[in-house]
This record gives structure tokens, sequence and C-alpha cells, in this order.
């Protein structure tokens, strides 16, 4: 996602007593599209002491159908033909970053999220059908994170490890007129989560890269309600070139997104948790020497869930960065 980001996670209807209730896949990219907000595949990570960087993003992920266990096992006929679910994630963050020194930088993401799903369950003819909408929006948890660079200024290498947590701004009982919207399905975690990463990029010749990152974010604690958000991980590696004169970037990658279940009361819930593997391709744009626009598509090759899940189809990220 991460997930992007390394997780996420989020919404599914009650299919009512014939059926279990599958809740959306807890994966990175469903929890946080991009998961490697403000820090883009095609950039060193290196910072000027005193330099700031302002970025804006905005991601669309889409999901619809139902998977259970393997994208390769298919849904029993009763199911596959009786459900019809369609989930969409909005979500838009503002990310600063600023250079405290030439090899310490910090940041800090605040997103704002939508999750909608719409869910219609098609009962036997004669019987009636069950409609669910449910529509969430607020502000997402905040990320405050600290990168060091490590090695030479200059060198073909760029190394980095990264650090910080999740801050919890979240909303994490929203209701509606009628009730309140289960655990698993609200936008905050409750808690402060733990970010651990670490990055590597070297150069290829005068216009090639290649690089790799990898993000942890162990949840360590239940929130007041004693849920506990699964633990999410996510590896990425691209490779790239550079046209012209540079002003135009093109990266095609892999991505890995894992996340364990969530839990409630020390017990796993039932339909969360699972492995996604992603392909990627972004195409950036130097706009100025200040500014550069980007725009990411990210397509899962195979999800493996736990139990009965959402299948994820596409994540789109569009983005721009201004230094100064």
């Amino acid at each position: 996602m991460t997930a992007m980001g390394a997780a996420a996670a989020a919404a599914v209807g009650t299919f009512g007593a014939l059926h279990p209730r599958p809740a959306l896949a807890q994966c990175p990219s469903c929890s946080n599209p991009g998961f490697f907000a403000g820090r883009a595949a095609l950039d060193d990570g290196r910072m000027r002491s005193g330099e700031l960087r302002v970025g804006f993003d905005a991601a669309y992920l889409r999901a619809d159908g139902l998977i259970e266990g393997s994208s390769t096992t298919r849904l029993t006929q009763s199911l596959e033909r009786s459900t019809d679910t369609l989930y969409q994630h909005r979500l838009v963050r503002l990310v600063l970053w600023y250079g405290v020194t030439e090899r310490l930088s910090v940041g800090i993401v605040a997103p704002y999220e939508n999750r909608e799903m719409l869910n219609r369950r098609f009962p036997p003819e004669g019987h009636a059908g069950v409609r669910r909408h449910l529509n969430l929006r607020g502000p997402g948890d905040a990320e405050l994170t600290a990168r060091l660079a490590l090695g030479r200024g200059g060198s073909r290498w760029g190394l980095g490890v990264l650090t910080g947590t999740v801050i919890p701004i979240g909303e994490t009982h929203a209701a509606t007129t009628r009730s309140e919207f289960e655990t698993v399905l609200q936008i905050g975690a409750g808690t402060f989560i733990p970010i651990l990463g670490g990055d590597a990029r070297v150069e290829l010749g005068p216009r090639g890269f290649a690089g790799g990152r990898v993000q942890v974010r162990p949840s360590l604690y239940a929130n007041g309600d004693g849920f506990r958000r699964g633990s999410a991980a996510l590896a990425a590696a691209s490779a790239g070139f550079r046209v012209g004169d540079g002003a135009v970037t093109a990266a095609a990658g892999m991505e890995l997104g894992v996340r364990a279940a969530d839990q409630r009361g020390g017990i796993d819930v039932r339909n969360t948790g699972g492995r996604t593997l992603y392909s990627t391709a972004t195409l950036a744009l130097a706009a100025t020497s200040n500014v550069t626009a980007s725009l990411t598509l990210r397509i899962p090759v195979h999800q493996n869930v736990n139990g009965l899940q959402l299948r994820e189809s596409a994540t789109l990220v569009a983005g721009a960065i201004y230094r100064r």
C-alpha cells in the first residue's frame, strides 16, 4: 500500500446469519495507501540542513467482490452469486519533512480519510434483500518520523534508517444515528504504534537506479476498548531510469504487504490479516527545480487473506513535493 507501506486495513458488511461477517483485508495498503508518504521511491532521501519539503498526495483504493484465502481460490458459487460488495478508500495527506542536519531529517504526515462501502445480499427469490451502506470520514492517525542518512554524501550508494510512531488522533467511536460502527471499521487505531524501517539506493550509471525499502509497524498495545490493530510490514523494491535531462523519471517494482490479524481481548478477530503481493509503476515529472509531481499505480498480483475478506483491485496515488 502499508505500505503504501509497508500495511493497512475497514469495512465490510454483514451477510446475515447465512454467512460469516467479513472485514476488509487488513493489509498496509488498505489502512494507509502509499505507506511511504513523503519518501518517493525516486528520491534518495538525503536532505540539506535547513531544507524544507512540503508534500501533498491523494490516494484512491478500490476493492470489489470477496476473496476467501488465496486469490486463486474461488468462493462457493452460492456465496459468489448472492453478494455484491464495493469498497472505496479515498485518502489525502499533507506531508512535511525538515532537514535538521545533513544526515538527520524529521517528518510528519497528517491524513484525512473517507471510507465508503456498499454491500448488498441477494437472497433466494421471495425474500427481502439486504443493503448496507457505510461512510466514514475524518482525520486519520498522524505519523511522526525521523530518518538518519548513512554513508558519505555524493556516493553512488544511499542508505538510511527510519524510526517514529503513529499518533492516535483518528476517530475510534464513529457512529450512525442508530449504532456505533464495529471497532475494525474505525479509522483510528486508538493507540501509539511504533514505526521502524530502512532504505537503500544505488545509482546504475548516469541514468539508472535501483532501491529497496522496508517498514515495520508492530502493534504492541490494545486501545481503551481492548482492541489491537494487527501489526503490519511492507517491503518494496524498484528500479528505474531518468529520461533526457532528468526532468522525467520512470520506475517499476514489487511490494509485499503483510498484516497480522486484529485482536479483541487478546483473541484474533475473524476475517482479518493476510498477505498481498503488488506490482507498481511510477512516473515522476520535475515541473520546476523545486517541484516534483508523481503518479503511482499499484496492482495486487496475489492476495492471501485469513478467512473471508474483500478482494483488492488497485490503488492509484498522485502527489507533489515542493522543496525549499
